[in-house]
């Protein structure tokens, strides 16, 4: 895996694990990510990320809901 994707966040599907999206790349601005360390849901789907070394922070990613999947 590249040091670039390794600052992504990925969204797998819960019962089967495919890949669905990915979001973030490299660098201290919002929705950026410098070194994360742990991440965590809450009860209503937000998502919470947190960086060591130089980003030192917490990043909120609020749930917006669902979208439909694309029609085949």
């Amino acid at each position: 895996m590249s040091p670039a994707a390794a600052r992504r966040t990925r969204v797998l599907a819960r019962k089967t694990l495919e890949p669905l999206d990915s979001f973030g790349c490299n660098g201290v601005a919002p929705g950026e990510f410098y070194v994360m360390h742990h991440m965590n849901v809450d009860t209503k789907g937000n998502l919470y990320l947190t960086e060591v070394q130089d980003g030192k922070r917490v990043q909120k990613f609020t749930f917006k809901g669902l979208i439909p999947a694309a029609a085949k």
